[in-house]
């Protein structure tokens, strides 16, 4: 490896600037990667401008960039994989550089078959719903409902589902233009949310049970209508969990946990703080997903 590298950082005004710095060595637990293609994310757009002196803004310089695909260069103590040579795909700050240290764990491989061009826009959103769906304490077997499944990040939730044995997998669009591309990725119900009362088509679809974990994609009404009935019992993070005296309900558990990007952990929500249809046992928002 050399000994310097081109990096890109943040904070100097609105406009990134490219700047040479060490590259650096991989301390135990850490890879070093030549960075082949790195993608770009909203945060990415919002840190700049967020760091923006010219703006009154904070003004910190950072090194830019989170997603990255490349071949690992270096290992540090303690790694048995990836090795030197294998490519991987993965998502760590400070990865709009040439080379891009990380923690291996932060890092998969890249399947034969994959350019480095697509393989750098998937770490984030492999995480990101893979992780909601542990929060929510997905099991294999399990139903899930995935709402706005027609967003990039919900086409990834439904195919992860899937791969994880999924019993029944419910998604939501809003057009029914796109009901035959959830088919082909996984989705056994496809519910029109323009047409189809979203609570009523999950309880039509599950025989009245209503779902074992949600999905939620879209957030505010929706991501109510998702949570179980509630009485006046605090929330709990705990899924398996359930409150003192539930109400009678045919959702048998009337818990519900919550996670965000920004925050792996569970995270309790106010009780009461808005109607709740009772479609499924528990639930976590990925917060990432725009229009479909």
């Amino acid at each position: 490896m050399p000994e310097t590298m081109t990096a890109l950082f943040g904070g100097t005004g609105p406009e990134w600037t490219t700047r040479q710095v060490p590259v650096a060595q991989p301390g135990p637990g850490q890879i070093v990667v030549r960075a082949r293609a790195v993608a770009l994310n909203n945060a990415d757009a919002s840190m700049l401008a967020d760091a923006d002196p010219a703006q009154g803004c904070t003004g910190k310089e950072y090194q830019v960039g989170y997603e990255f695909a490349g071949e690992v260069t270096a290992v540090g103590g303690g790694v048995d994989t990836p090795a030197v040579g294998e490519r991987v795909m993965g998502t760590t700050p400070g990865s709009f550089a040439q080379y891009v240290l990380s923690d291996h764990r932060n890092v998969l491989p890249v399947p034969d078959d994959l350019g480095y061009e697509e393989a750098r826009a998937l770490p984030t959103g492999l995480l990101t719903e893979h992780g909601a769906l542990v929060v929510a304490g997905f099991q294999p077997g399990q139903s899930v409902l995935i709402t706005g499944a027609t967003s990039i990040i919900g086409l990834i939730g439904v195919q992860i589902a899937r791969a994880l044995d999924a019993k029944q997998i419910i998604a939501t669009t809003r057009t029914a233009a796109k009901r035959d591309l959830l088919k082909q990725v996984g989705a056994d119900t496809v519910v029109i949310t323009e047409k189809q009362d979203l609570t009523q088509a999950v309880l039509n679809a599950t025989g009245g049970e209503g779902v074992d974990v949600v999905l939620d994609h879209v957030g505010g009404q929706t991501f109510a209508a998702c949570l179980p009935p509630r009485s006046t019992a605090p929330w709990s993070t705990s899924a398996a969990s359930t409150p003192p005296n539930p109400p009678s309900t045919s959702t048998p558990c009337p818990t519900a946990t919550c996670a965000s990007p920004e925050s792996p952990s569970a995270s309790p929500s106010p009780p009461n703080s808005v109607p709740s249809a009772g479609i499924g046992r528990s639930g976590a928002h990925s917060g990432l997903s725009g229009p479909e």
